[in-house]
């Protein structure tokens, strides 16, 4: 695994206690097919998860809240990765 690979999965097993509850935060267009895609793409991976919307003031933009239950920093990673691939994402955290 590349360096900084193996960095933000050390400090993201410092702050965090695994397993448990984790939520992703992903910012992109207020469109059905991104939110659609977004969606899949997250549960491919998350077969459980609680998705909560909040449209921007503007209504050009969605952050959706997707919280499910994580074993470990790993498959944290993983998810972040899938997610990051997805196009017009505006935000990722």
């Amino acid at each position: 695994m590349p360096q900084e690979y193996e960095n933000l999965k050390s400090l993201l097993e410092e702050a965090h206690s695994f397993p448990g509850p984790y939520t992703f935060k992903i910012i992109g267009p207020n469109t059905p097919i991104w939110q659609e895609a977004a969606e899949k793409t997250a549960r491919a991976l998350l077969k459980e998860m609680e998705v909560e919307r909040k449209i921007s003031a503007g209504g050009a933009y969605v952050s959706l809240s997707l919280t499910a239950r994580m074993n470990d920093a790993s498959a944290v990673m993983d998810v972040y990765a899938a997610l990051r691939r997805l196009d017009n994402v505006k935000m990722l955290v």
